[in-house]
C-alpha cells in the first residue's frame, strides 16, 4: 500500500496539472512540474507526521493545519507556506473540494510568520556585488549572443526575462520611449520611457541585431520556450546564480529600478544606503518606476528599493 496513493496523486495530476489555477490557460512543463513535486512533498510530509492518508483526494483541514504548523516549526519563509499553500488550494479545486485551504495567516497565531515581506533588506543589483554587468554581457556574446543581447534589454530597459526575450526592437521603438506589450505579466502593455542617449542607443543596437523588423531578441531557430530553457541553461553555465558570482538575472531589474530612482530623486535608494528623503518626491518616484517595471501595486517598489526612509 505504500504506493497507492502515489499512484492516485499521479492519476490526480495527469487529468489537471496541465491546467492554470484561475485561468482558462495551459501552464509551462516547469510550472507543471514544480506544482507537482510540492504536492508529493506535501502528501509525503504528512505521512511523516503520522497522516496516513491512501487516498489523497481524503485531505482535510486538519491536515492542511498540520502541514502549515509544520512548516511553520521548521521556520520556512512565509513566501515558501504561501507558494505550498496556493498549490494545495489549486490541487484541492481539482478534487472537488474548493474552500479548504484558507488564509495563510488563518492557520497560525502570528501573521507574521506567514505574512511575505516585499521591502527589500539587501541590494540584488549587480553592482553592488561589485559586478560589472556590461563586462559579463560582453563576455556572455562570445558564447550566445542571443542571451546577451536579452540580458542587456534586461539592465537598460527593466524588461522581465520573457519580455527580454520576446522583445521585437523595431517595432518596440516607440521614439521617445520603448513599448513593452510581448510576454508581459497579465498581458498588460506598458511604456518605459527613453530618458538617456544609453538607452537610446542600446535600442539602435538591438534593432541591428534582429534579422527582420518584425524580428524578436530570440534565436529564431527555437520556439518560445526552448528560448526560455536557453537563457536558463545560458545563465548556469555562466554561474549567473546565488551559488555561482552570488547574483541572479533579476537583478539587473533591480539594477534598473535602483538607477532610475537615482535619476528621479537625486539620492540613491534606501536599500543601497541611500539617506531619508522628502515624502512626497520619494512616492512620485515609486510610482513612476513601478510603472516602468509593469507592476499594478505601489507597494511593489520596497522590493526594488527598500522602505521610505522620510526625512524629519
Amino acid at each position: 500500500m505504500e504506493h497507492h496513493w502515489k499512484a492516485m496523486l499521479a492519476d490526480v495530476l495527469r487529468a489537471h496539472n496541465h491546467r492554470h489555477g484561475r485561468r482558462d490557460k495551459i501552464v509551462s512543463n516547469l510550472t507543471m512540474q514544480q506544482r507537482g513535486d510540492r504536492l508529493f512533498d506535501c502528501f509525503e510530509q504528512l505521512r511523516e507526521l503520522g497522516y496516513r492518508l491512501e487516498d489523497p483526494t481524503h485531505i482535510g483541514e486538519r491536515h492542511v493545519q498540520a502541514l502549515v504548523d509544520h512548516w511553520v516549526a521548521r521556520q520556512q519563509s512565509a513566501a515558501t507556506i504561501q507558494t505550498k499553500l496556493s498549490h494545495l488550494r489549486v490541487f484541492a479545486t481539482w478534487i472537488a473540494k474548493p474552500g479548504l485551504v484558507k488564509r495563510a495567516v488563518d492557520y497560525v497565531p502570528d501573521p507574521d510568520a506567514v505574512t511575505r515581506l516585499y521591502a527589500a533588506r539587501r541590494d540584488g543589483s549587480w553592482t553592488t556585488k561589485h559586478i560589472d554587468p556590461e563586462s559579463v554581457i560582453v563576455q556572455l556574446r562570445r558564447c550566445d549572443p542571443y542571451v546577451a543581447n536579452q540580458l542587456m534589454a534586461e539592465l537598460r530597459f527593466g524588461l522581465r526575462v520573457k519580455e527580454a526575450i520576446m522583445l521585437r526592437p523595431w517595432r518596440a521603438d516607440a521614439g521617445e520611449a520603448l513599448l513593452v506589450d510581448d510576454g508581459t505579466k497579465g498581458g498588460r502593455p506598458r511604456v518605459v520611457r527613453l530618458r538617456n542617449q544609453e538607452q537610446r542607443d542600446t535600442l539602435s543596437y538591438l534593432k541591428a541585431q534582429v534579422r527582420s523588423r518584425n524580428g524578436s531578441l530570440a534565436d529564431p531557430s527555437l520556439t518560445l520556450q526552448q528560448a526560455i530553457t536557453r537563457y536558463y541553461v545560458v545563465m548556469r553555465a555562466a554561474g549567473i546564480t546565488r551559488k555561482g558570482l552570488g547574483v541572479t538575472s533579476h537583478g539587473l531589474r533591480k539594477e534598473f529600478a535602483n538607477r532610475v530612482y537615482l535619476e528621479l530623486t537625486g539620492v540613491k535608494s534606501p536599500v543601497q544606503g541611500g539617506p531619508p528623503i522628502d515624502r512626497v518626491v520619494d512616492r512620485e518616484a515609486r510610482l513612476r518606476l513601478v510603472e516602468h517595471l509593469g507592476h499594478a501595486r505601489e507597494s511593489i517598489g520596497s522590493a526594488y528599493l527598500g522602505r521610505t526612509l522620510i526625512e524629519d
